[in-house]
């Protein structure tokens, strides 16, 4: 009786995923297009006014960064490394448990609910994480270098690279 309860409930989720899925990638070529319009849009204001960690320090010649605005950059791009690779390892152990349970058949509705919810928690406070470095580093920047940051854009700049080819993490 509980195998056929388990059974029914995975099926049901197994079901309610497949439906999800059509639903999601239903949606129009135009929707696509402009949803992606839109998020590059956004990035490329995001990259200039909140410039990310590693751009700056590649431009910090002309930029004119002191010693002590390198330093403080480093440092912050240490600090922020090292939460976003704790949170990845987390991520990473959290998926292996995942596909063990798929592997090993005892995987149940409560228990990828549960991972599932706690990856994606994670997934935003690595998220959160890189944003705050940007405005941390905007902290660390003089307006006329944020200006002319802004100007320059970052060399081989991220905004002139398509969202598809952009790197995953820049710090």
């Amino acid at each position: 009786m509980i195998r056929r309860c388990l059974a029914l409930l995975v099926a049901g989720a197994v079901f309610a995923a497949g439906a999800a899925f059509a639903t999601k990638f239903s949606q129009s070529a135009d929707d696509a297009a402009e949803t992606l319009a839109l998020h590059a849009e956004a990035v490329a204001v995001e990259d200039r006014a909140y410039p990310a960690i590693m751009p700056v320090l590649d431009m910090a010649d002309q930029l004119s960064l002191s010693e002590f605005q390198r330093q403080q950059l480093r440092a912050l791009a240490n600090r922020v490394q090292g939460e976003s690779n704790a949170l990845r390892r987390e991520i990473a152990q959290l998926e292996k448990r995942l596909d063990r349970g798929f592997a090993e058949q005892t995987i149940d509705p409560l228990r990828i609910d549960g991972l599932t919810a706690r990856i994606g928690q994670l997934e935003g406070r690595l998220r959160a994480a890189e944003l705050l470095a940007r405005l941390d580093a905007k902290a660390i920047l003089l307006p006329e270098q944020l200006a002319l940051f802004a100007k320059l854009g970052h060399a081989g700049s991220v905004a002139e690279v398509e969202p598809a080819e952009r790197p995953i993490e820049e710090f």
